[in-house]
């Protein structure tokens, strides 16, 4: 009886993870990597699919054997930074960008094209209303996404997957070149990899509310939890990859990522499909919101000692998300670039050192590394930025690799390098 209630949970807790981490970038930008990919799609769908579910399942197992605390996974590089690097991340894909973007995708493919003349600040009032209800039941919000929302979600994304494989057209001729590299940075859009440092800790905590009180199991638990989330992913990934792929030749290359969304689905199902993309986005959109504001409220209440309540938090949080989403999707994937590529690689290299932390004898090695990953970070930043001039990027994008967006890899080794012989010589120093 007990092993059952302990996999239904898991289950639960699995979909729910899928539905919060399958929100706007999601759904818009697969089936955008697949129209330029053309017969390169496969590659773009590998590239997008490693730095989405990929990163972020490395990200979920380093915060489980942390029992998802941030303090812990960021920690050894300084108490301080891991609380700045949580706060930072939690913002980016909290109030500053995943939740605005959620409510901006939810207006224009699932409002619009009805109502064309709504009102954005009405509706993004709405919205938000919605999700600050669920956020302040934040003890029904695992239950309510996994049991529910999700399994309908799925439901109708089969309907128009299935409809797409079975459509007698092929796939263009094109064939896009780097789409490996290409499909690997534009998963930097998704935010999914930012995420594991607030989200493992939503998840562990609801496993322990029902029960679970051992560490080794909440971690096991945690892991499952996340691969299931993560396979639910990479499938649907794939599908919308390929879909853009295969219909390319009768899309517009210059379309945006919510029309190109629109009007594949609308060309697959006519009106009713038009319609089941609206559900989709929406619950989509509205399951990443909640669980994305519950986690920001649970952050900084936690690192706050409870000085920071958490429904103040999340009223803020709220409000936040709800003035900036009216900049719409484009607007804030803009902005937001920069900011993601200054800070994914310092996220992905943290990740990689705390899955071999027992290794690691040393915290000089984390300093030395993370430091050096991070000055990287900022340059590649700055660059998308749009000062291709700056005397900085100039110099470092002479780096093997920078031009496919991974300069930052020979920059993380040569820290980890000076990290380690450091340590050597400061043991035999000791001595």
């Amino acid at each position: 009886m007990e092993n059952n209630f302990k996999i239904k949970n898991i289950i639960v807790s699995g979909f729910a993870l899928f539905a919060i981490f399958f929100g706007a970038g999601n759904l818009i930008l697969p089936p955008y990597l697949g129209l330029h990919a053309g017969k390169s799609w496969i590659w773009a769908w590998i590239g997008f699919a490693l730095s989405g579910p990929g990163l972020t399942a490395l990200g979920m197992i380093a915060m489980a054997k942390n029992q998802g605390d941030t303090e812990k996974f960021a920690g050894r590089v300084s108490p301080k930074f891991s609380i700045i690097l949580g706060a930072l991340l939690i913002s980016f894909i909290g109030p500053l960008m995943s939740v605005p973007r959620t409510g901006a995708t939810t207006f224009e493919v699932s409002i619009l094209p009805f109502f064309p003349n709504f009102n954005p600040v009405l509706f993004a009032i709405i919205f938000f209303g919605i999700t600050l209800y669920f956020a302040m039941n934040r003890s029904k919000t695992i239950d309510i996404i996994g049991t529910y929302m999700t399994p309908f979600l799925l439901f109708i994304l089969l309907i128009i997957f299935l409809k797409g494989i079975f459509m007698p057209m092929e796939i263009t001729s094109i064939v896009g070149k780097n789409q490996f590299s290409i499909g690997f940075l534009e998963g930097y859009q998704t935010m999914d990899a930012l995420a594991p440092m607030v989200l493992a800790g939503m998840i562990i905590s609801n496993f322990k509310e029902k029960g679970i009180k051992s560490k080794s199991a909440l971690t096991k638990y945690t892991i499952y939890t996340e691969l299931i989330a993560a396979i639910g992913l990479t499938l649907v990934y794939g599908g919308l990859t390929f879909l853009g792929a295969k219909l390319s030749p009768i899309l517009a290359a210059d379309l945006g990522r919510t029309e190109l969304l629109n009007t594949i689905v609308h060309y697959l199902l006519g009106g009713y499909g038009s319609i089941s993309l609206s559900l989709i986005v929406g619950l989509a959109c509205l399951t990443t919101s909640i669980g994305l504001i519950t986690a920001t409220g649970d952050f900084f209440s936690k690192v706050s000692n409870n000085k920071l309540k958490y429904k103040y938090v999340v009223l803020l949080a709220v409000i936040i998300s709800a003035i900036l989403s009216v900049k719409g999707v484009e607007g804030i994937i803009s902005f937001s670039v920069p900011l993601l590529v200054s800070i994914y690689p310092t996220v992905i290299v943290l990740t990689l050192l705390n899955l071999f932390d027992k290794f690691i004898k040393h915290d000089l090695l984390y300093k030395t590394t993370i430091y050096f990953t991070l000055a990287i970070g900022l340059v590649s930043g700055i660059e998308a930025a749009g000062f291709q001039d700056f005397a900085l990027v100039k110099l470092f994008s002479k780096l093997p690799l920078w031009e496919a967006g991974f300069g930052w890899i020979l920059f993380s080794l040569t820290g980890l390098i000076i990290g380690a012989l450091f340590s050597k010589f400061r043991v035999k120093g000791n001595i």
